[in-house]
């Protein structure tokens, strides 16, 4: 049965979201509903569990590699049909993520004979082939820096260190975080718009999280010895949540996390400015960048932000503003865009929007001739959005 350890991961994981949400009163801790567990059957002998955001809704599916074949079945949280894609060769080692930042997850697979890791798109083309880490290294992926796209990594379980990669396949950071014989991890545990590294102990099925540092933050029980850890936001509260996959009975088991408990300083009718800096000025001998100061405002009440007010500071007459969002919260059209004179326009057009905690926004300001601004913002469950410039 699933799992015996259940009342420990509860108070695990409602103290992990006051600590997340860090303003979180006491009192109405105490009050906070408590974690339940979704299942789902699906899958098949020998297959490999895989998760991603697929239809770009905000809160992550399931799917299922089959090894044999190399073939991936995705499927939506309920377990229902999205789609069937060939990619790789068989044994390869299935992988999953954002390569472009357009708010979907594409496949991909790693071989782990060479340490490449072959990324495709949405429909199963490749795209991109990036050569990364060691022979025998478990690949990993997440957006370690906030830019809005899943970069690449790899964990060596000989020393349990973390290897992160950047888009490029560049050494990015080293962490070292766990024990031999651990399972790795990554997720975004504290909806910070960063994946963070963490491990599945088998010898005690209990997770462990750590910090973008690779301090632990939490340990949660949950599940069995012989399960295959999973993360995934299920139900679309901007933080990445725990579950198993369990090969003996073809069934995924999610720890769905609540919002953060209801208290008064999650409803914010004041409104409050997200920072977002500016990008770096050009290097000597480079292409000239967009650089447009960029402010917005917002109120929030729990798990639904409100834009308040969105401004631009000089717009080069041949500006070209974008704003599009992706999410399961987003209004229709998801994307707007305006040139120089009428960005002023387009704010206002924006103005009183609702969005949804894991939705995500971006920015663009573009010119001919120059590298363009982008923006990221991720709205969060009960906190103001967060916001980064996405290199180029």
């Amino acid at each position: 049965m699933l799992p015996s350890t259940a009342s420990k991961a509860v108070m695990a994981i409602i103290c992990a979201a006051a600590l997340a949400a860090g303003f979180v009163a006491a009192e109405a801790l105490a009050a906070a509903p408590p974690p339940t567990v979704a299942t789902i059957p699906f899958g098949a002998a020998g297959w490999k569990p895989i998760t991603g955001d697929w239809n770009g809704t905000g809160t992550t599916e399931i799917g299922g590699y089959d090894p044999s074949s190399g073939t991936f079945y995705l499927r939506d949280a309920a377990g229902q049909p999205i789609e069937t894609l060939r990619y790789g060769d068989p044994n390869w080692v299935p992988i999953t993520g954002d390569w472009n930042g357009d708010g979907r997850t594409q496949i991909g697979a790693y071989d782990p004979a060479t340490a490449d890791f072959y990324l495709g798109d949405v429909n199963g083309a490749a795209s991109q082939t990036l050569h990364y880490g060691d022979p025998g290294d478990v690949p990993l992926t997440g957006d370690w820096d906030g830019s809005g796209k899943t970069q690449i990594g790899a964990y060596r379980p000989s020393n349990g260190d973390f290897y992160l990669g950047d888009v490029n396949g560049a050494a990015y950071e080293t962490v070292h975080f766990g024990d031999p014989g651990d399972v790795p991890i990554a997720g975004d545990w504290n909806g910070s718009g960063r994946t963070q590294i963490g491990v599945f102990r088998p010898s005690n099925a209990t997770f462990y999280l750590g910090d973008s540092g690779g301090q632990a933050t939490t340990a949660i029980p949950f599940g069995d010895p012989t399960d295959v850890p999973v993360t995934g936001d299920w139900n679309g509260t901007g933080r990445t949540q725990i579950g198993v996959y369990r090969p003996s009975n073809e069934t995924f088991y999610e720890l769905v996390t609540p919002p953060a408990p209801t208290t008064t300083t999650v409803v914010v009718t004041v409104p409050v400015t997200t920072p977002i800096p500016l990008p770096p000025p050009a290097r000597s001998g480079h292409e000239p960048r967009v650089r447009v100061r960029i402010t917005i405002s917002w109120t929030w009440r729990r798990g639904h932000t409100r834009l308040r007010r969105l401004r631009f500071g000089h717009l080069p007459r041949r500006a070209v503003v974008t704003v599009s969002c992706a999410g399961r919260g987003c209004p229709k059209p998801r994307s707007h865009a305006a040139g120089a004179a009428d960005a002023s326009r387009l704010a206002a057009a924006l103005r009183g929007t609702v969005y949804r905690a894991g939705d995500r926004l971006e920015i663009t300001v573009t010119v001919p001739g120059r590298v363009p601004e982008r923006a990221a913002l991720r709205i969060r469950d009960g906190a103001a959005p967060v916001g980064r410039i996405v290199s180029s």
